[in-house]
């Protein structure tokens, strides 16, 4: 996001004003100290040159390259491949993205590792049964010469692996509802049919007047107001409300945007300083029809003071 510094400078009677547009950042990584210097590894699996970097390690078949990506049979209860060392950007924490297709479903596990893979160093989530799926997980900033190690679920079945992509990550609370576990971590609580996962988003049927659901919990920097970001498509037109609490969702403690009916909206509210343990609650506009949500976000709110300038002499023209 770039932000414009406006200053300012009249000088009296000459009717000269200065504009000054200083731009503070741009193409900068959005997380407070962080940095996006260098590249964020990525495999894609229907190349046959980042097929090849993988090797799979237990329990599975070699591999076979389609056009999807690599196909590999189960064949015992513990099956893993390994990757290629790589270099990440030293102190950019990341996302790690892996689009997968698994005939049973179930847990999958990520390894990040410099020496030997260990659970504590290690990121779980469910996927569906025979569903292309794609999984965000969240993992600390790594560093030189770190691999990574896939555990697909199951015990028998097949596992494809489309693609694994690295990416910098805020230190701001991000749901992007195309992913899993972001998609399946929100519980409908009030007027709401079914909440559906979809490759544009979470599909919200609406099947009443106050229709509402909650996500988990987060942890926010205490110090830091916030913008809010939301990107959604509702059927109906309307106005949608976000509830933000630790005990219970009251009016005092939420904001609300009108959402034009039929197209993607992209909405950006100000919200205060949070902390840590906060709970979200989304009431999407509409008494029925659907919504989908695509994406809620928060980046830091920086409110710039005004600089105190000096006042100007005022000569006096008539005096001789």
């Amino acid at each position: 996001m770039r932000r414009f510094s406006e200053l300012v400078l009249r000088l009296s009677d000459g009717g000269l004003y200065l504009l000054v547009f200083a731009l503070l950042s741009s193409g900068l990584s959005e997380a407070k100290g962080q940095t996006n210097s260098g590249a964020f590894p990525s495999f894609d699996f229907t190349n046959p040159a980042d097929a090849a970097a993988w090797v799979p390690t237990h329990d599975l078949t070699p591999f076979s390259l389609t056009a999807t990506g690599v196909l590999a049979q189960i064949t015992g209860a513990d099956p893993y491949t390994t990757g290629p060392a790589r270099d990440y950007p030293p102190g950019a924490a990341l996302w790690l993205r892996l689009k997968f297709f698994s005939s049973v479903g179930g847990s999958c596990q990520i390894f990040y590792f410099s020496n030997y893979a260990t659970e504590a160093n290690s990121v779980r989530f469910t996927v569906p049964t025979a569903q292309w799926t794609e999984g965000r997980v969240s993992v600390p900033a790594l560093g030189p010469g770190y691999r990574l190690r896939i555990d697909p679920p199951g015990t028998t079945g097949t596992a494809t692996l489309a693609f694994l992509r690295s990416e910098a990550r805020s230190l701001l609370p991000d749901f992007d509802f195309t992913t899993v576990p972001d998609a399946t971590s929100w519980t409908p609580l009030h007027d709401i049919a079914s909440l559906t996962p979809a490759t544009n988003g979470l599909a919200i049927a609406i099947n009443g007047s106050d229709p509402y659901m909650s996500g988990p919990a987060r942890d926010y920097p205490g110090n830091g107001l916030l913008w809010l970001h939301v990107r959604l498509k509702s059927d109906q037109a309307g106005t949608a409300q976000v509830f933000y609490y630790r005990d219970a969702p009251t009016e005092a403690n939420s904001v609300r945007f009108f959402v034009p009916g039929g197209g993607w909206y992209d909405a950006v509210v100000p919200m205060p300083a949070l902390g840590n343990g906060w709970y979200l609650r989304f009431d999407p506009p509409g008494t029925a029809g659907g919504c989908v949500l695509q994406r809620l976000w928060f980046e830091e709110r920086v409110i710039y003071a005004s600089p105190a300038w000096p006042k100007p002499a005022l000569g006096c023209r008539s005096c001789s």
